[in-house]
């Protein structure tokens, strides 16, 4: 018995054609980033709290949480630039 084999090919598109829906989408995409940027932020000042915490009660289960929420807020925060930096 041959197997199938499917070839896909990746298409990535950049605009629909219709600059009324590329303008719309647009704006959904700075607001979703805003969003999360924001949510970054506080993550990292969260983060930065608890490792801080952590760090002066000499807690090693504070500093690992702390260290790791202080990470997830800083790619939060940076979320925009990442994804200007590839095109997005």
């Amino acid at each position: 018995m041959e197997g199938i084999m499917a070839r896909i090919t990746d298409i990535v598109l950049t605009s629909t054609g219709v600059t009324e829906i590329d303008a719309g989408l647009n704006v959904i995409k700075t607001i979703g980033i805003g969003v999360c940027s924001v949510i970054g932020i506080l993550g990292l000042i969260k983060g930065g709290i608890d490792f801080a915490s952590g760090l002066s009660q000499r807690d090693q289960s504070g500093i690992v949480t702390g260290g790791l929420e202080l990470g997830g807020g800083l790619v939060m925060a940076a979320i925009g630039v990442v994804i200007g930096l590839l095109g997005f």
